[in-house]
């Protein structure tokens, strides 16, 4: 209903027609914005279309861009990732890429762990009652039973730095784009099966 929106309202469908056009849009993210010059995710491109509408969203936890986000990764399940830069951007992209990377192994907080100890080496075992996962983000947006709501990749990977007890960055930060693009590389070839359901 958000995506077709109601009369005398600014919709998505205006712009982009039937939901079933973007089937490939949630498999593009993140990526450079030249306009912005930084690197955007679903989430961010959502909060940017909407200032054109007659109801400017705010936060990326917001419900109606979560919302939104669940349509079109929806509309792309069963894709693989497609995060090619444009040429024009390439050597900005890759800049952001390797910092991901070395993001992904860098220790860190009290427990002096990287995303790496958890995510390559612990693969299956247990962390209390969860079983650690290989850290693919194909499942995003996330409906996660202990918060109650759904919630983004952004702030998923927000609570991991809390769980290893670090100072956990800002929503939107450049840090956490960094490492959703390193995750989502990682995942290559994999395909999209969000929104789902987590623990």
């Amino acid at each position: 209903s958000l995506w077709t929106g109601t009369s005398g309202q600014t919709s998505c469908a205006q712009c982009h027609g039937a939901v079933e056009t973007m089937r490939e849009a949630a498999t593009q993210f993140p990526k450079w914005s030249v306009k912005q010059q930084k690197l955007i995710n679903l989430e961010d491109q959502i909060l940017t279309c909407s200032e054109r509408t007659s109801r400017p969203l705010k936060g990326l936890e917001n419900t109606e861009v979560l919302s939104h986000s669940a349509l079109l990764h929806w509309s792309s399940a069963g894709l693989p990732f497609q995060i090619s830069p444009k040429e024009e951007v390439q050597q900005r992209w890759q800049v952001e890429l390797n910092a991901g990377a070395k993001l992904f192994t860098t220790r860190m907080g009290r427990m002096n762990l990287a995303c790496t100890h958890c995510h390559d080496q612990n693969i299956g075992k247990k962390m209390q009652a969860d079983i650690i996962s290989p850290g693919h983000p194909t499942g995003f947006p996330i409906f996660k039973m202990n918060w109650q709501s759904m919630g983004s990749i952004d702030r998923r990977i927000r609570a991991c730095y809390s769980g290893v007890q670090a100072d956990i960055p800002p929503a939107g930060s450049r840090e956490l784009r960094q490492l959703e693009l390193f995750l989502k590389m990682r995942a290559e070839g994999l395909s999209i099966e969000g929104p789902s359901l987590r623990r």
